[in-house]
């Protein structure tokens, strides 16, 4: 017996150092680029110490979802012959596959509960960060001085920095997409510092300063905050929640979405609205490529009065990508597993689901619903999912020994 529990409890070590050189690798990816082959390797090596996790959690899942999982690992395995077929780089291909079948098979990875309180620290570490470089940049750049700054992030492929008065820095940079969906989390999962991370990831988001964040920070708090136990008490709280929105909407929206929108429509939206065409144009070339798609890893070689898509492998439409690729059979196959029938089998807990949606919500029109953040996202509302169970259990028993 003694050996199991040894085992157990370094197989679970094991699992949190690789999780936390997974999130630490993910965010410090600004300003080492290198760190992204070892944030790869990090999430190899989670998937293999938790295989006969994963092939167990397979054995016990419902005979439907079972197949799905088993149709769908096959679908990816004939893509990889379909793919070189169509004549797409080899290399591609297989990253393509790699994240496709880890997201399947990520639903069936159970990580221990710390892992959540180390990815929380972590996502902190992170907010903490571009918060301080933002309020740096407000110290000592002006609205012209700083864009050599901004220049030099781009031409790293970093992600962008802006800034429309001088007075309030966006840092948008590779390790940011998790921030909002930490944010939820941390709603969730009880800790000694709940209220100090809560602050730390909403101002780190607001500082990310993706339109798509506040958007599903918005429908979070809109929802978290109508939570009652009670019908009179959710009755209060529409009434506050109504007059608030009466005597905000008209400020928030004339100073901050409307300028965001005017800007988007100029510059992200319009290419977003060019990607969707060049996207959807090819994928209608034949009804065997709408079915089955370009297979993975294909590129579109074209250039637009928007954007140069040669040799192009991530997109903000990433869900189009996704089904240029797959074709609406894969595709479908795909969403309805990812999206419906597994988070509905993994997600018991309402407010997970949610969680869920929120990420999807902001995710779908940004470059990381479908990769390693996607990954990354299902493993932690694993992990709190179980970290609720045993919660509730505790809570049970406490309850029954009272009576």
């Amino acid at each position: 017996m003694q050996p199991d529990v040894d085992r157990r409890t370094l197989k679970n070590t094991i699992l949190l150092w690789l999780v936390g050189s997974f999130f630490l690798f993910m965010t410090r990816q600004v300003p080492f680029n290198v760190l992204s082959s070892l944030m790869n390797v990090s999430l190899f090596g989670i998937y293999i110490i938790a295989f006969r996790t994963i092939a167990t959690q397979v054995s016990i899942a419902p005979v439907p979802l079972k197949l799905l999982t088993i149709l769908l690992t096959g679908l990816l395995f004939f893509d990889i012959f379909y793919s070189l077929m169509q004549q797409n780089e080899l290399g591609a291909i297989l990253r393509f596959f790699v994240i496709l079948i880890l997201l399947v098979y990520s639903f069936y990875l159970v990580l221990p509960s710390k892992a959540i309180n180390i990815f929380l620290v972590i996502m902190c570490l992170q907010a903490v960060i571009i918060t301080l470089f933002s309020i740096y940049l407000t110290l000592f750049f002006t609205e012209t001085s700083y864009l050599p700054v901004r220049f030099y992030f781009q031409e790293m492929e970093w992600g962008d920095v802006y800034t429309y008065n001088s007075f309030f820095y966006v840092v948008q940079i590779r390790g940011n997409a998790l921030l909002p969906f930490a944010l939820f989390v941390a709603h969730f999962y009880t800790t000694k510092r709940n209220l100090l991370y809560r602050i730390i990831l909403f101002i780190g988001s607001v500082v990310a300063g993706n339109f798509a964040y506040i958007i599903a920070m918005a429908v979070f708090y809109f929802i978290y905050f109508l939570r009652s136990n009670t019908a009179s008490r959710l009755f209060h709280k529409i009434i506050i929640l109504s007059i608030m929105i009466i005597l905000l909407c008209v400020p928030v929206y004339i100073y901050y979405v409307q300028p965001i929108l005017e800007r988007k429509q100029q510059g992200s939206l319009d290419t977003r609205s060019d990607q969707a065409k060049v996207l959807m144009t090819d994928l209608t070339t034949s009804p065997a490529n709408m079915i089955f798609g370009s297979g993975l890893g294909h590129t579109i070689e074209k250039v637009t009065y928007s954007r140069d898509y040669r040799g192009r492998l991530y997109y903000e439409l990433q869900p189009l990508y996704i089904l240029n690729q797959l074709g609406i059979l894969g595709f479908a196959l795909m969403s309805l597993f990812l999206f419906v029938l597994m988070p509905l089998y993994r997600f018991r807990n309402k407010w997970i689901l949610f969680i869920y949606f929120c990420y999807i919500l902001y995710s779908s029109t940004n470059p990381y619903i479908f990769d390693s953040n996607h990954i990354g996202v299902i493993l932690i509302l694993i992990a709190l999912q179980q970290a609720i169970q045993k919660k509730d259990a505790m809570l049970q028993i406490a309850e029954t020994h009272k009576i």
